[in-house]
Formats: structure tokens, C-alpha cells, sequence
């Protein structure tokens, strides 16, 4: 028997743990702060892939690329924070990997 009603919150939050949906809607919301940092032209070539134990994971279309957002890590990193304090972005991790 139930103790009483449930916040919708709640239900919400573990019904989206449960089918998967709350990494993808955070990922979104990477993708959404990390395209909002690097501008358009660079966020085509690249896809934000999740975050793992504080790095953030992207996989960038070309080398040249992802040498060029090396050297653009720490204030890549900087911004990201920024946008995203409660995530615990220590770190990114450039991979040449296909983009969708």
C-alpha cells in the first residue's frame, strides 16, 4: 500500500532513468552549451558524446580540428563550466571519431 501521492517530479525522474532518456536530455543540453561556446561553424564537425568521471567526451570530424580546439581547451573549458556548473567538467577529451 502506498504512503501517499507522489511528487510528479519524482515519477517523472525515475521513469526517464528507467527508459534511458535522462542521459540523452542531458547530452542535448552538452551539445546545446557546447555549440552555444564553439559557434556554429565548429559545432557541425563535432558531437558531444556524454561526460564521464568529470571529462567531457567530444568527437571531432578531422585532425586539424582537433588540434585546433586543443589549443583552445582551457577556455573552452572555462566557458563550459560556466554554463554548466552543476555538471563537474574538470576536463575535455578530443577524439577524431565520425560526426552524425
Amino acid at each position: 500500500m502506498s504512503a501517499g501521492p507522489e511528487r510528479i517530479g519524482e515519477v517523472i525522474s525515475r521513469v526517464l532513468a528507467r527508459r534511458g532518456l535522462g542521459q540523452q536530455l542531458n547530452i542535448a543540453a552538452y551539445q546545446r552549451a557546447w555549440a552555444d561556446v564553439v559557434g556554429p561553424a565548429i559545432s557541425q564537425y563535432t558531437s558531444v558524446k556524454g561526460i564521464y568521471a568529470g571529462r567531457l567526451e567530444v568527437f571531432v570530424a578531422h585532425s586539424s580540428l582537433l588540434q585546433e580546439l586543443g589549443f583552445r581547451k582551457h577556455q573552452l573549458l572555462t566557458e563550459l563550466v560556466g554554463r554548466l556548473p552543476r555538471e563537474g567538467i574538470t576536463d575535455i577529451r578530443f577524439r577524431v571519431a565520425p560526426v552524425p
